[in-house]
């Protein structure tokens, strides 16, 4: 996977604002999961309950660097790390969606096997949540359109 330069000025951007302690290619992963965290944000607010999610984000994105470490501690400080990091976004997600949106749209098209990964990560916080679908099938839909991902048949 191949990082571009859009990525990697928003990467020295966000260092800027979040003070993250994650490397540039973790927040590539960061920045392909995105998308999720506006999904679970769909009607505007994270209750107390979806921030279950919102961890469940955090490890998922972690363990996608298993291979990279020695041992679990690691996988768990990096989860942490990715937890901070989605509260950050949380709090200030107006100010990053339209930024990150768009250095994920041309990171796609270096690397657009990844678009079906995203779809599907989106879908499945979508179902996993009790709440009205109508709002986070909107968002995802918008999304894709954002991104240029095509409805599969």
């Amino acid at each position: 996977m191949s990082t571009n330069t859009t990525v990697t000025d928003l990467f020295t951007e966000y260092q800027k604002n979040c003070h993250t302690k994650l490397t540039l290619e973790q927040f590539t992963t960061l920045l392909t999961f995105f998308p999720s965290l506006l999904v679970i944000a769909a009607d505007g607010v994270i209750e107390e309950e979806e921030w279950i999610y919102v961890r469940y984000i955090s490890r998922s994105m972690a363990e996608t660097f298993i291979d990279d470490f020695d041992d679990n501690i690691e996988v768990s400080d990096l989860k942490k790390l990715y937890y901070s990091d989605l509260e950050y976004l949380v709090d200030s997600l107006r100010k990053w969606e339209n930024k990150f949106l768009v250095a994920l749209k041309e990171y796609l098209e270096d690397n657009p096997e990844l678009k079906d990964d995203i779809v599907d990560i989106m879908y499945m916080f979508a179902e996993a949540s009790d709440n009205d679908s109508i709002q986070e099938e909107q968002v995802i839909q918008e999304v894709m359109e954002r991104l240029n991902i095509e409805e599969e048949d």
